[in-house]
């Protein structure tokens, strides 16, 4: 994120002016919830460079309003205001798609993102709630650990690999266009762009990423499709995908089937 947001009246202030109609400042918003504002270019869906130089843009505001609506439930439903950021960013809603709330409202779904959130983290009380503050501890492990053990190309690194002209682009939307060639996958990680150098050979990505990413992206973020990758998988007798896909590119493929077959219809 652009800066340690410890103060969380600022938050309650975002969260006022968004329930009154007013600008919000993107500078601010991004704080709270993205690493900086070409991140949240890209989740509102409008261009480079819109939050820092147009900041009463409609569709931008709008994004920004929907998420502090989504942000301002969960606080009413009880969670502490970094747990209800953290949840906004991280909680894969499996009715659409396994997306998160940040992932799905430039599409305008608010009504459907906060039925859910209230049909797990209101309606099953306490008890649910201390599972899945469990959850939120074991995510922020796991991305550390994930860290620690996997190497990472930068965007700069990876387009430099595949021989991709970087043109004067910024990390964040080079990597979004890496990204998009559905060849390769990232995630972001304080600001950095992460790309797990398993998922290439010498001249590029790894034919069996892209096959992977047809069955996985559509369902899983950049980190879950990484996290994916580095866990033991029980369709691999309890070998990682990462250890199987040079020597049994065919079994991982059908682990990954395996895997968002009941979400698909598969």
């Amino acid at each position: 994120m652009i800066e340690s947001a410890t103060n969380w009246n600022a938050l309650q202030s975002l969260v006022q002016d968004g329930r009154a109609g007013n600008a919000v400042d993107p500078e601010l918003f991004a704080s709270f919830t993205v690493n900086d504002l070409l991140e949240l270019d890209a989740w509102a869906g409008v261009s480079e460079g819109t939050a820092e130089h147009e900041p009463d843009h409609l569709q931008l505001q709008e994004y920004m309003r929907r998420s502090l609506r989504v942000i301002d439930e969960l606080m009413l439903i009880g969670l502490q205001p970094d747990k209800a950021v953290f949840w906004f960013r991280n909680f894969p809603i499996s009715e659409l798609n396994n997306k998160t709330p940040m992932m799905l409202l430039a599409d305008d779904q608010t009504t459907a993102v906060i039925a859910k959130l209230n049909s797990v983290f209101k309606t099953h009380g306490d008890t649910l709630g201390k599972c899945w503050e469990l959850m939120r501890q074991d995510t922020v492990w796991l991305e550390e650990d994930l860290i620690q053990r996997v190497r990472m190309y930068d965007a700069f690194e990876a387009a430099r690999l595949c021989g991709i002209a970087m043109s004067g682009q910024s990390e964040f939307l080079l990597a979004r266009h890496l990204g998009h060639l559905g060849t390769m996958f990232y995630f972001m990680r304080h600001r950095r762009t992460c790309f797990p150098v398993y998922q290439f050979a010498a001249t590029g990505p790894k034919p069996i990423v892209k096959r992977v990413l047809q069955f996985l992206a559509p369902y899983r973020s950049g980190w879950e499709v990484a996290l994916w990758f580095s866990a033991s998988n029980g369709w691999l007798n309890g070998r990682t995908p990462e250890e199987l896909m040079d020597s049994h590119p065919r079994l991982v493929i059908d682990a990954a089937k395996q895997d968002i077959a009941e979400i698909a219809g598969l």
